[in-house]
């Protein structure tokens, strides 16, 4: 951002009127959220939230969340991945190697290259889905305990990794048009989790 400030939730917030990817955006030096309204674009540009105070919101509903054991035990449970799969993406990998080198040397016609192909990329698609689910839990540990444990370990973390919580816990925040006569509302916010 222009500010030098970075946005933690751009891309995660979503605009309740057209669910296009909120960015942030100062406005007279404060720091917003916003619903993009950009020529030709697919935003509707009509809805906008204080980034200070919306990251602060989820991230308390995001702390909240990891205070559950359960829940932090179901987030772990859609990332463990068999060794396999690690093994089965270096394979496929290697596979796209080899079958450019036939084609390349005429072994293989066109036709055989790209069905091939598609098969391995559909493969590896899929596999390397389930990696990086893996390394999203991994940007958890450490993250357990009260909330005050779970608050002093985000303030110990950088916006990156703060990021990587984020994104680990929640797939999305929906959020809806303000009310004008609400100076803040938290009802705004929907989020969708992981789990």
């Amino acid at each position: 951002a222009a500010t030098g400030r970075t946005y933690l939730l751009s891309g995660i917030l979503r605009c309740g009127l057209c669910k296009g990817r909120m960015s942030g955006r100062p406005r007279s030096g404060v720091p917003r959220y916003v619903c993009p309204n950009m020529p030709g674009g697919k935003t509707c540009g009509r809805v906008a939230t204080n980034a200070a105070r919306t990251d602060d919101h989820v991230r308390d509903l995001v702390l909240v969340a990891l205070e559950d054991p359960g829940f932090v035990d179901r987030l772990h449970a859609i990332a463990e991945v068999d060794p396999e799969v690690r093994r089965a993406v270096v394979q496929d990998e290697r596979r796209l190697e080899e079958l450019a080198v036939e084609w390349a040397d005429g072994e293989i016609s066109r036709a055989e290259w790209k069905t091939a192909r598609e098969r391995i990329e559909s493969r590896l698609t899929t596999n390397r889905r389930r990696l990086t689910r893996v390394a999203a839990a991994r940007s958890l540990e450490g993250m357990t305990g009260s909330y005050d444990e779970l608050l002093a370990e985000w303030d110990r973390r950088n916006d990156a990794q703060r990021r990587a919580v984020v994104t680990a816990t929640l797939i999305k925040v929906v959020v809806k048009p303000a009310d004008p006569r609400r100076r803040w509302d938290p009802d705004r916010f929907d989020p969708e989790w992981r789990v």
